[in-house]
């Protein structure tokens, strides 16, 4: 390929640049470092401008992903509408380490990138539009929180353990509106024990959660008979009640901003069209189905179902030598590890014996009847079936459907 390439190492705040007019023997200059700024980036402008006039053909630009650093020269390149090609890490540190002698260097890299291009070995690249671009952004802020959250839940349970032993028996679910907004009303026993009856009472029934009279007569006798059995661990004015008040602050402020982000994801997700085609098989609601689509983008740009597979990283670990027969192999693990395990929830909850039955369903339970196979390894197997079965229904555009043949 005689075409002229900018091969471009990105970094944290810098990168290495390099140009080449035709091949990886003829650079155009040396590799130059530039910054992340306006100023860096008009170097790049003018190295893609002087390539334009030594050979009249408009140079493509390639670079690898590094999660959130190279957004920004995407960016900069979509408003110059300059074309460029985004390489996966794991397949150009398959080409660099193919030498004999493996050495890596910033200004390496961007001959490595340039070899790819002159000998075809890029592959193909698909560019995400603007709608599953915001759903994988999405995706991730929910994914960012609900990690935030379980750490929040942790302290929470820590703290009632402290503040209200035996508290389960009085709400099953903390972090419900309920239980947060008494415990932020109520956050120590003597505040009950102070307070009367019918304050109790009037708490439940003027809640943002409403209830009704003989309920919450109930639940006030049950909460004052609670109150008045059990030990604080702190007294009223202890840190501990602040530190209490301070996670409720934090757990209501992130379940509002996790339930909006959920709303966004899912009415995005319905603007694609996998979403009925996902959301009709069983077991799939439509918060995994919103998500599952993030991760996996335009499913149309796969052309086997294998190459999910890879995408994903549950494709197995090949390893053949001599007497080892390289077979029952942990799966590789490289690749989307958020989707990966989307997946796995998702085919966990359709074998379940409360779910219609269905393809997964019935694979599970004949992989894990059969000798030597522990559930988890049933349950990848699972997956992969799953995955040819999404694979073939988004081709096609069909809505799942089954039923048990009759024996």
């Amino acid at each position: 390929m005689s075409k002229p390439c900018i091969c471009i190492d990105v970094s944290k705040n810098t990168s290495h640049v390099q140009g080449f007019i035709n091949s990886i023997k003829t650079p155009i200059s040396k590799p130059f470092k530039i910054k992340h700024t306006i100023t860096g980036f008009n170097k790049i402008k003018d190295l893609y401008n002087k390539l334009v006039e030594l050979t009249n053909l408009n140079p493509l630009i390639i670079f690898e992903y590094t999660g959130v650093y190279h957004k920004c020269l995407i960016q900069f390149f979509e408003l110059e509408n300059y074309d460029y090609h985004v390489v996966s890490p794991l397949k150009s540190a398959k080409h660099r380490n193919s030498e004999i002698r493996n050495a890596k260097t910033d200004k390496r890299d961007c001959k490595n990138l340039a070899d790819m291009f002159y000998t075809d070995k890029l592959g193909i690249f698909h560019k995400h539009n603007s709608l599953y671009s915001n759903l994988k952004d999405l995706n991730r802020e929910y994914h960012t929180n609900k990690i935030h959250l379980q750490k929040l839940e942790v302290t929470l349970n820590e703290l009632i353990d402290t503040i209200f032993p035996c508290f389960n028996n009085l709400f099953s679910d903390l972090l419900s509106k309920a239980s947060l907004d008494f415990l932020e009303k109520f956050f120590h026993p003597d505040l009950i024990n102070n307070s009367s009856f019918e304050d109790i009472i009037n708490f439940f029934l003027n809640s943002d959660v409403k209830h009704s009279q003989s309920y919450s007569k109930s639940k006030a006798a049950k909460i004052k008979d609670y109150a008045s059995n059990i030990i604080s661990g702190c007294t009223v004015n202890s840190y501990i009640t602040l530190f209490l008040l301070d996670t409720i602050k934090q757990l209501k402020l992130l379940l509002d901003i996790q339930n909006n982000i959920i709303c966004n994801l899912i009415e995005l997700a319905k603007q694609t069209p996998y979403f009925t085609i996902i959301r009709s098989i069983p077991g799939i609601g439509d918060l995994t189905c919103s998500r599952l689509i993030a991760e996996l983008g335009d499913i149309s740009r796969f052309n086997k179902p294998e190459q999910i597979n890879a995408f994903i990283g549950v494709d197995p670990i090949i390893d053949q030598s001599g007497i080892k027969d390289g077979k029952h192999l942990c799966i590789s693990k490289k690749g989307n590890k958020i989707a990966r395990s989307i997946l796995f929830l998702i085919v966990r909850s359709m074998v379940r014996k409360k779910v219609v039955d269905n393809p997964i369903k019935l694979y599970y339970y004949k992989k894990k009847a059969q000798p030597n196979i522990p559930p988890k390894v049933a349950l990848f197997a699972c997956v992969n079936k799953f995955i040819r079965m999404l694979h073939s229904l988004c081709k096609s555009g069909l809505i799942y459907e089954y039923s048990i043949p009759q024996k």
